[in-house]
């Protein structure tokens, strides 16, 4: 039985769970149509529910699937199944609690790593300040007093810098899928990746996409 059939018949979550699994082996010859098969039944059914529920959907471009290809030969991959199929069959969708970008190839960019300050760089402000509050004629008791707080504040955003800097980061290519405002940050996808599916980057426990859609979205994928 193919992975087509077996996600026909309702094994969504095993499927795409062994796909992933396969690696970049999920685009060998032998099982790469059965595969995109199943990414595209995946976003052909994840239009048609988000359709019913009334999102607005934008259909891609009618130079997409040039566009796609013009993109993987400048990355040398290929693109993960769940976005190529993503593109081809939905393109953009917008609803009051979801939006994700279309393709565009000059949305594409390579972030910096990332800069953190030296710990305890804020000490040199903290004395300037404390000097000033003793001079205003306050005590060393009412001088740390009214320190205190700041001084509490630096101290958990070194803790936070500190963990930050732990993270791994890879200095890949990024394509953005969702809107950047001053309320959320938007999700990206780290470039190529030439797998089944891929996780979200900035998403909370950066769930892969065709998860995220099926819990996000309570959609039947």
């Amino acid at each position: 039985m193919t992975y087509l059939e077996r996600y026909q018949q309702g094994d969504c979550e095993a499927v795409w769970a062994e796909l992933q699994a396969l690696g970049e082996e999920v685009n060998s010859r032998k099982l790469r149509d059965d595969a995109r098969a199943v990414a595209m039944e995946t976003m052909s059914r994840a239009r048609a529910q988000l359709t019913a529920m009334g999102a607005k959907i934008r259909p891609p471009h009618k130079r997409t699937s040039e566009t796609i290809k013009a993109l993987e030969k400048q990355l040398q991959s290929k693109l993960p199944l769940s976005l190529h199929a993503w593109w081809l069959q939905i393109g953009e969708v917008v609803s009051d609690d979801l939006t994700i970008l279309p393709l565009d190839p000059k949305s594409i960019f390579k972030p910096p790593p990332p800069f953190f300050p030296p710990k305890d760089a804020w000490q040199t402000s903290i004395e300037a300040w404390r000097r000033t509050l003793l001079a205003e004629g306050n005590t060393p008791e009412e001088t740390e007093a009214k320190l205190a707080a700041a001084i509490a504040e630096f101290e958990a955003q070194d803790r936070e810098n500190e963990r930050l800097a732990a993270l791994p980061f890879t200095p890949g290519f990024r394509h953005q899928l969702t809107p950047d405002d001053l309320i959320t940050t938007g999700y990206n996808v780290l470039l190529s990746q030439p797998t089944a599916d891929f996780p979200l980057e900035n998403a909370e426990g950066t769930p892969l996409f065709v998860a995220w859609l099926r819990r996000h979205c309570h959609l039947d994928l």
